[in-house]
């Protein structure tokens, strides 16, 4: 999804782009907005891309959290971005991958207080921003913020809303230290934003956001009247024919004696079965 000619949003899952839909535009032109389809259980990643004109901030918000956020001073101006967000770090040397997961649903009257705001969507900002730079003194350390938790929502106030998302094991990661750092002066104006709200296939399919899918074809079938004749080459037409008939004669004459038989059964067994019930008058 575009938001200018230069900026461009999309997630990722499994390797592949995510379809979009239902594009829009609004906020005069500072926010988009678009619809893709979740997978529980799937993770997935966020992909910023854009040539600065001139020094900028991103960041990537998921249900609400800051998730990741770079920036681009004015060394790097004038240089494509390729930004990939992998996931939410929790140290210097790991991550936690983003992933797809269903609401889950209480009866607690307490959990009526905590809305869902923003939960389903992915939003990139952009900001153009004025930095400062300075010496980072050899004793820094980041601080790290822990991923959210998995919240539970009422289930009166879950409505139209199926997935959150969650974050999976940790993998390495380790962060590179710059000796310079630039801090924020001051920002300027509105930011860009790019949000995705994620639902599940069959829910954008129910309201019209997504395409159904096409009926399945019709599959061409033998009508049981119709006779399947199997020729065997090595034997003679007529051969075959007089043959059929053979055994179409034997098999009628099999067939009288065995009616018979089994009605002459059927006959026995019902009389035997025969219960006397005038005792019980």
């Amino acid at each position: 999804m575009r938001i200018s000619e230069n900026v461009r949003g999309t997630i990722i899952v499994g390797g592949e782009e995510c379809e979009e839909y239902g594009y829009t535009l609004s906020g005069g032109g500072h926010h988009a907005t678009c619809w893709v389809a979740s997978q529980a259980g799937k993770k997935y990643e966020v992909r910023v891309e854009d040539i600065p004109r001139a020094s900028f901030y991103y960041e990537v918000v998921v249900d609400g959290n800051l998730v990741s956020a770079t920036k681009v001073v004015p060394s790097e101006v004038d240089h494509r971005l390729n930004w990939l967000v992998v996931g939410k770090r929790i140290s210097e040397t790991k991550r936690r991958p983003l992933m797809f997961t269903p609401v889950s649903k209480t009866d607690d009257e307490a959990a009526l207080l905590d809305l869902p705001q923003d939960i389903g969507d992915i939003t990139i900002r952009a900001w153009r921003t004025e930095y400062t730079k300075e010496r980072r003194k050899a004793s820094f350390k980041y601080d790290f913020d822990a991923p959210q938790p998995p919240r539970a929502f009422h289930e009166r106030l879950k409505k139209g809303i199926d997935h959150q998302t969650t974050y999976g094991n940790a993998f390495h990661d380790r962060k590179r230290m710059d000796p310079v750092r630039w801090r924020t002066r001051r920002r300027i104006g509105e930011p860009m934003e790019l949000t995705f709200k994620y639902r599940p296939l069959a829910v954008l399919q129910a309201n019209g956001i997504a395409p159904r899918p096409p009926p399945p074809a019709p599959v061409d079938s033998i009508d049981s009247d119709d006779e399947v004749i199997i020729i065997e080459p090595d034997v003679k037409p007529v051969k075959r024919e007089k043959k059929g008939r053979a055994v179409v004669a034997s098999q009628s004459q099999d067939i009288k004696p065995r009616i018979k038989k089994e009605t002459a059964e059927r006959r026995v067994k019902r009389e035997a079965e025969v219960i006397d019930l005038t005792w019980m008058l």
